[in-house]
């Protein structure tokens, strides 16, 4: 499930295939480290450190594009290692006006559900606010020097170690 694509095309078109769209990015993984240490890492504010790098990536910015005509981001959390437990952002399916942006740590390790924003999706409410899916089998990557995902909001993903500055998107 590698996400290095050539074109704006390919990644708009992987990220609706798949759901996700994922880089490691050194300078990100920098970023966040030096957010959290200054202690902006829940403050919606904390996204103009990003913001330059984000958009500055004609692949990621192809994707954010329909959600850059009004402010964004509309709200921001964070979040540590969770192993053995999937989460998803919002369960619920007609999100497409929502989309979220990740930014990860140095010595990130994640397992990914391939296909998991498509279809129904069972879930219940998590007390880290996320909705907890039962565990299958997904697919390990790890962003040794940081990186970011922009994700659908239904995406199930587990977090095995690393931490995110996650940033919520939405579109009229």
């Amino acid at each position: 499930m590698a996400s290095l694509l050539a074109s704006m095309a390919d990644a708009v078109a992987y990220f609706q295939q798949h759901g996700i769209y994922y880089l490691e990015d050194a300078t990100i993984g920098m970023v966040v480290k030096e957010v959290d240490d200054q202690g902006l890492s829940r403050n919606l504010d904390s996204w103009r450190y990003f913001e330059d790098l984000v958009l500055g990536n004609t692949r990621l910015r192809s994707i954010l594009e329909p959600f850059l005509h009004q402010t964004n981001p509309q709200i921001c959390y964070t979040f540590g290692p969770e192993p053995g437990r999937f989460f998803c952002f919002l369960p619920q399916a007609g999100l497409s006006h929502r989309m979220l942006v990740s930014m990860w740590s140095a010595g990130t390790k994640l397992e990914l559900m391939e296909g998991s924003h498509i279809g129904p999706l069972k879930a219940v409410q998590a007390s880290n606010g996320l909705f907890e899916v039962p565990a299958k089998k997904g697919s390990p990557i790890q962003l040794d020097e940081g990186g970011i995902a922009i994700l659908d909001v239904r995406f199930v993903l587990q977090r095995k170690a690393g931490f995110t500055i996650l940033y919520g998107m939405e579109k009229e």
